[in-house]
């Protein structure tokens, strides 16, 4: 027998744990002095449906379902105490929110991101996903129809776009998900190898980065070393100062970038993420290199303005500093920006590929078709990561190098340079059987123990 209860209005109530369940058809009259009670109809008796359901959601927002039959209501509540305490309970409206509404709330959110990375986040879901999604509910959207779209982006869009885009995809609706708009992401089934980072197919040939560093312009022929010998983004060696190059001790500290700003001179701010500051040491060529620069074109004190916190609330301030790389602009110098640096590199590495054709080797053909094809900055930064795997260094060594977030990002692009089980399979063959010094005494060693048995 159900436990009967007058509620705070009068209605009839049933239950008495978490979420109990209210009568709107029938209240509760007291009579004084006697204390009897007696159950009478309610002005909305007869009219809508009976049995009401209140309870709190997670943020303590008070909510309530409304059912015909007391059953209905008593099945609800039993799930909805189960999915509360689990933290398996939607927003009843989340699936019916659009995928663009959700995409502005998640943007605006998004305090952490730099101007820039929220310019490309803004950019991508204009032109690619909006488009797509941006007037299907939550609850349109299936993982079939996510397949599907991967598959015609697969025919437009180069595997790291289709990476970048599908990022920002799916961060969106685990963000519903998170805010309880639906119990579980479409994208969550979605396992496949083109929508990690892409793993890099070749790294660029050493013949092909020295002929670049040679190619370069002398204002700006450290900027190509930078990336060949210590792997730094484009933005990274483009807002290095002075005082973070360490000769003496052989030392480069990455703390910075440059930042464009629309309508303003460029500024310099913190790295993408805290994993991107690091501590390199400097290799023999670098060293000869920065040496050669600093002499040539000493730093020279300038104001510029210096982000020190990240995020798009971060306000800047101007400060004295050396920049190593400068524009000398009409109205003062100023730190060199991404449009100059990018006619810089044009110049670079098409007289690159002039060289290397001219030297007449078969290598050096080989290098410039590379650079006829591949031409990026960021494939020096490849060269340094795979150079370090060459020379044996681990995962954790190669992820501080570069500054990635997690090991998992170096892995997924650059697992396949590292030697796998079969290549050290083959390796302990060789080193047995091989005819060198080194293996005599091995193969002598069975070759008695063989004698021994007979």
């Amino acid at each position: 027998m159900d436990l009967c209860a007058p509620g705070p209005d009068g209605g009839w109530h049933v239950g008495g744990g978490p979420m109990t369940i209210e009568d709107r058809w029938y209240k509760i009259e007291v009579e004084p002095g006697t204390g009897k009670r007696t159950k009478v109809k309610t002005e909305r008796y007869g009219h809508g449906k009976r049995w009401r359901v209140p309870y709190l959601d997670p943020r303590g927002q008070r909510r309530s379902k409304s059912f015909a039959l007391q059953g209905e209501a008593k099945d609800f509540e039993k799930h909805n105490i189960v999915d509360l305490a689990r933290g398996m309970w939607v927003d009843p409206a989340g699936p019916k929110t659009l995928y663009k509404t959700a995409a502005d709330n998640w943007l605006a959110s998004r305090d952490d991101l730099s101007p820039g990375s929220m310019t490309a986040y803004a950019y991508r879901l204009r032109r690619v996903i909006l488009p797509r999604w941006g007037d299907l509910s939550l609850a349109q959207i299936t993982t079939p129809a996510i397949r599907e779209w991967l598959t015609e982006l697969a025919k437009q869009y180069m595997p790291s776009s289709i990476t970048h885009l599908y990022i920002v995809f799916k961060s969106i609706l685990a963000q519903a998900v998170a805010d309880k708009l639906i119990p579980v992401s479409p994208c969550s089934t979605i396992k496949r190898g083109g929508l990690v980072m892409a793993a890099i197919a070749m790294p660029m040939p050493v013949l092909a980065a020295q002929a670049l560093v040679d190619a370069a312009p002398e204002p700006v022929r450290l900027m190509v070393g930078l990336g060949v010998w210590a792997g730094t983004r484009q933005g990274e060696a483009l807002g290095l100062t002075a005082d973070r190059v360490d000769l003496l001790h052989r030392r480069l500290r990455v703390e910075r970038q440059r930042r464009d700003r629309l309508g303003s001179p460029p500024a310099l701010a913190p790295t993408k993420s805290k994993p991107s500051d690091r501590t390199l040491p400097i290799s023999n060529q670098l060293v000869d290199l920065c040496d050669w620069h600093l002499s040539t074109f000493p730093p020279a004190p300038m104001e510029v303005v210096v982000f020190r916190e990240r995020g798009r609330e971060a306000q800047g301030k101007p400060e004295i500093v050396r920049p190593i790389f400068v524009h000398h602009h009409k109205d003062g110098d100023r730190l060199m920006s991404g449009g100059i640096w990018s006619d810089q590199w044009q110049l670079t590495y098409r007289k690159a590929i002039e060289n290397l054709r001219a030297a007449g080797e078969p290598e050096a053909d080989i290098a410039a078709d590379y650079l006829a094809v591949d031409h990026k900055y960021h494939d020096l930064r490849h060269l340094f990561a795979s150079s370090l795997i060459a020379g044996g260094a681990n995962v954790p060594d190669v992820q501080k190098a570069l500054g990635h977030a997690t090991p998992t990002i170096t892995m997924q692009t650059y697992v396949h340079l590292w030697p796998r089980s079969d290549d050290r399979v083959l390796n302990a063959l060789h080193s047995v059987w091989s005819p060198t010094e080194n293996s005599a005494p091995a193969v002598a060693q069975m070759s008695t123990l063989r004698t021994s048995r007979r």
